[in-house]
């Protein structure tokens, strides 16, 4: 198969959360999971479309979970927090996924913000993630986890990092 048809069969794979069908495809492309889509990996596609079959069995083929790619160049960790699989996020911490902080498009916690949930913000928070980081760039001159949720319009994320942020 060229590239262009994994691609198609894998996104199709994923879609239907179906493990016969990622291992089909894994067994006859062996090099299939070293492919870096426009996506992100295998596992940033599947982070982000909410798979936790599949995401289980990236990670047990040896995906590199901690391998950045897609949009923004951040974990797939931080696609499944901007789309509020928190089960994903739970999963992908418990296997040791990186918590990157170095730029806000890589912050999970902004991910999360900016997505509006909450959920994942509370269990962030309650696994220590720095709320206070201060970030300056094109689109935000000191702006800290308070500051983005205020900004964003989110007022029940903000008022929960306004009253947790240091009792964790």
């Amino acid at each position: 198969m060229d590239k262009k048809q994994i691609f198609k069969k894998m996104q199709i794979a994923i879609q239907e959360n179906s493990i016969d069908k990622v291992m089909d495809i894994v067994n006859t492309e062996s090099d299939c999971l070293e492919m870096m889509t426009p996506f992100g990996t295998w596992l940033h596609i599947a982070a982000s479309n909410g798979k936790l079959a599949v995401v289980k069995k990236f990670v047990e083929l040896g995906i590199d979970i901690n391998k950045r790619g897609g949009t923004f160049g951040g974990g797939a960790i931080e696609r499944a927090a901007s789309e509020g699989y928190i089960e994903i996020v739970e999963y992908l911490i418990s296997y040791g996924a990186e918590i990157d902080t170095s730029e806000p498009e890589r912050n999970i916690l902004f991910a999360a913000i900016q997505g509006g949930h909450l959920d994942i913000v509370k269990l962030l928070m309650k696994k220590g993630i720095d709320t206070t980081i201060k970030y300056t760039g094109d689109n935000m001159t000191n702006m800290d986890a308070i500051a983005f949720a205020k900004e964003q319009g989110q007022e029940e994320i903000f008022e929960f990092i306004r009253n947790n942020q240091f009792k964790h």
